[in-house]
C-alpha cells in the first residue's frame, strides 16, 4: 500500500477548490439520480444526495431550490403536493429520466472501462 505525502496549505486549496468546482458541476447528476428510483421530498432529496454520494456532495438549500425551478422549468421534474399541503414531491419526468439516462452512458459509464479501472486502481495504490 501506498504512503501518502502530507499535502502543503497551496495543494490542500488547490484540491478544495477543485473539489468545490467539482461539486457544483456535478449537482444536476446528483438531483437527477436521486429522484430515479421514487419521487421525493426536498429533504428527501437531501439525504439521498448524501447517502448515494457518501457524503461527499452537500447541498445548500437556496442551490437545490434553484435547482429544483430550473429543472421543472426545463420539463426534467414536476412538481406535486406532498403528504401535506405545504410540502412538495418531486419526480423526473420523461425528459429527465432520458436526460439521466445519456448523460450516465456517456459521462460516467467510461468509468467503468477495464483501463479506467486499471488506471483508478494505480492512481489509489
Amino acid at each position: 500500500m501506498r504512503t501518502y505525502v502530507s499535502l502543503s496549505e497551496d495543494e490542500k486549496e488547490l484540491l478544495e477548490s477543485w473539489e468545490e468546482i467539482y461539486k457544483r458541476g456535478h449537482l444536476t447528476f446528483w438531483v437527477l439520480l436521486s429522484l430515479w428510483r421514487q419521487p421525493l421530498e426536498y429533504s428527501q432529496i437531501v439525504a439521498e444526495i448524501d447517502q448515494l454520494s457518501g457524503g461527499t456532495c452537500t447541498v445548500t438549500e437556496q442551490s437545490l431550490y434553484r435547482a429544483l425551478r430550473r429543472f421543472d422549468d426545463a420539463g426534467m421534474i414536476m412538481m406535486m403536493s406532498g403528504k401535506d399541503k405545504r410540502s412538495k414531491l418531486y419526480h423526473l419526468t420523461l425528459t429527465g429520466r432520458l436526460v439521466l439516462q445519456q448523460f450516465t452512458s456517456r459521462t460516467i459509464q467510461p468509468f467503468y472501462a477495464p483501463d479506467m479501472q486499471t488506471l483508478v486502481k494505480e492512481i489509489l495504490q
